[in-house]
């Protein structure tokens, strides 16, 4: 058992200890949210669905899209979707109304979040970025680029093994200079790497916003979910404010306690639906 301290201002107790899996310490979770306000944020490719080959196919299972839901459903019960998607993508894959979906690890937002102004100039060079990328790099096979509204992703997940360094390197030859010149960041993901905009922004930022939009005097247990380096940032952010999961088997994570699989984040999901009620 790791040594407690209380966090008074948001109502519950923070472990200095390794992390643990979610569903062996599921009761000690739930009676901290038990009867509070919820605000619930996912990443959906790897938390909700399992990593597939293409983004098409990483459909959620209807069991979790009903679990999902039924928490909307929920007095008390908020339900946000933070990915690395186009906003209106990921809402296509979800495919439910009642939840707030926030796309482009933050940057494409509406209502609370107030995201950083883009530049023309940035804008510009996206567009040119995407267009030496499509031109110079449609020799590798596997590849795939993706246009989003402020960023451009360049996914290897289909390259044939032995050459992803290559493909890697491809990229990196092309938006290097531009990194250099601190006019883009680049932003590594499992097997993709994108174009993002040379901003202080990102999943962090954007926990911390929705911290502070949703607080209030009713003090809402805040929970994250996410699978991937993307939401180190936001783990981190929760710290001392709310609770954080990561989905994978890496020890290697800033999150409180950890689910093995987007299984076992629907079975923790429905655990939490049966266990929890709001007064």
């Amino acid at each position: 058992m790791g040594r407690k301290h209380s966090n008074r201002a948001y109502g519950f107790e923070i472990k200095e200890a390794a992390v643990k899996n979610a569903i062996r310490v599921f009761r000690e979770i739930a009676e901290q949210i038990n009867g509070r306000k919820v605000v619930m944020i996912f990443d959906y490719d790897g938390t909700l669905s399992e990593i597939r080959k293409s983004p098409e196919e990483a459909v959620m299972q209807p069991d979790t899209q009903a679990l999902l839901y039924n928490f909307t459903k929920m007095c008390g019960y908020k339900i946000i979707i933070l990915s690395g998607r186009a906003r209106n993508n990921v809402k296509k894959m979800v495919g439910l109304n009642g939840i707030t979906y926030i796309g482009n690890h933050g940057f494409d937002a509406l209502g609370d979040i107030r995201v950083p102004a883009l530049s023309r100039a940035y804008m510009k060079l996206l567009s040119a970025i995407l267009r030496d990328l499509k031109k110079n790099l449609k020799h590798i096979n596997g590849i795939r680029i993706e246009a989003k509204k402020y960023s451009v992703s360049f996914h290897y997940r289909n390259v044939a093994r032995g050459s992803e360094n290559k493909a890697a390197d491809a990229f990196r030859n092309i938006t290097g200079p531009y990194v250099k010149a601190k006019k883009i960041n680049i932003l590594k993901g499992k097997k993709v790497l994108e174009v993002m905009p040379p901003i202080k922004w990102g999943k962090g930022e954007t926990v911390k916003q929705i911290v502070k939009s949703n607080r209030g005097a009713e003090n809402p247990a805040f929970m994250y979910f996410g699978d991937d380096v993307t939401d180190e940032n936001a783990f981190q952010a929760l710290k001392g404010k709310g609770f954080s999961f990561f989905v994978g088997n890496s020890a290697r994570t800033k999150a409180d306690y950890f689910l093995r699989s987007p299984k076992e984040v629907n079975k923790f999901l429905r655990k939490l639906l049966y266990y929890v009620r709001c007064e």
